[in-house]
């Protein structure tokens, strides 16, 4: 069985349609379109009925709000039309030549996963150093640690329920509630990941002259709720000084000791695009 393609538009970006539909059309997959919610056309009751569910540690405003509902509305439509897989994307991605041939089968797909993450934001994540599996020359593995991003995922119909059950009281950025054990709702799903990623934001690889530079909507929309010392407050006086470089240390005397003494590393994952393989935000390379 194939696999559907849903992508979230706003109604008001039509060019951003336009070229997501060129850009599908270049590796030959065939997107179906879902109306983003747009955060900004909101009743006021209804964001402001948003600030008690957020958990305080990130900011969020109109974009981060219509981002969540936009997931939400998807997540509702593969629990109503009983699909067993669909992959879920944004409107600002690129995919990789051989992307389509993960949408026509979900036999490769792992009988436990609700989430199969497809997206690189170029985070150092946390990953067995070997695949469970090799799919169409990508590895697939279970992914330990928070990955951002929300541009490009397969979600199956029971991990659609879990993510509607555990965010029906929430409301953060959305990436975070889905790929961040931090915030408690990652924990409770069965999270892949695939390396290499087989799409990418197009703002991470905008460093090529052979992509437009799409601005993000949601980072371009202002917050309503601040964060409350949480991770995307920002530091000041002796935390910025001090803690801050502190935490760097600790940070890469963690993934020293994972990487040598564990089955696991920390890693960031690539992906290719029209036959440049990036392995960091806007550079190109080999590794």
């Amino acid at each position: 069985m194939t696999i559907p393609c849903y992508y979230i538009n706003l109604d008001r970006s039509p060019e951003r349609d336009a070229d997501f539909r060129a850009e599908c059309a270049r590796v030959g997959i065939e997107p179906l379109r879902v109306p983003a919610v747009d955060g900004r056309a909101l009743p006021e009751d209804v964001v402001a009925a948003m600030g008690p569910r957020t958990s305080g540690e990130y900011g969020v405003g109109y974009g981060e709000i219509g981002c969540f509902l936009s997931h939400v509305r998807l997540w509702e439509m593969v629990v109503a039309q009983a699909q067993d897989w669909a992959f879920v994307c944004e409107d600002d991605i690129h995919f990789s030549s051989n992307a389509p041939e993960f949408m026509g089968s979900s036999g490769w797909l792992p009988g436990d996963a609700d989430l199969v993450k497809a997206e690189t934001v170029f985070q150092r994540v946390l990953m067995d150093k070997r695949p469970t599996a090799s799919v169409f020359g990508h590895g697939l593995f279970r992914l330990c640690s928070a990955h951002g991003g929300t541009a490009g995922y397969f979600i199956s119909r029971r991990g659609a329920e879990k993510l509607l059950k555990l965010t029906s009281a929430a409301c953060d950025p959305v990436d975070q509630l889905m790929f961040n054990p931090r915030l408690g709702i990652a924990g409770h799903l069965s999270i892949w990941q695939l390396e290499p990623a087989i799409c990418v934001q197009d703002y991470l690889v905008t460093a090529s002259d052979r992509h437009s530079g799409v601005e993000s909507v949601v980072n371009a929309a202002p917050r309503l709720f601040h964060p409350e010392g949480g991770r995307s407050a920002k530091p000041k006086g002796f935390e910025r000084r001090v803690m801050g470089p502190l935490r760097k240390l600790g940070g890469l005397a963690e993934r020293l000791m994972t990487n040598t003494l564990t089955r696991r590393r920390f890693r960031k994952v690539p992906v290719e695009i029209d036959g440049v393989r990036f392995v960091a935000a806007g550079k190109a390379g080999t590794k």
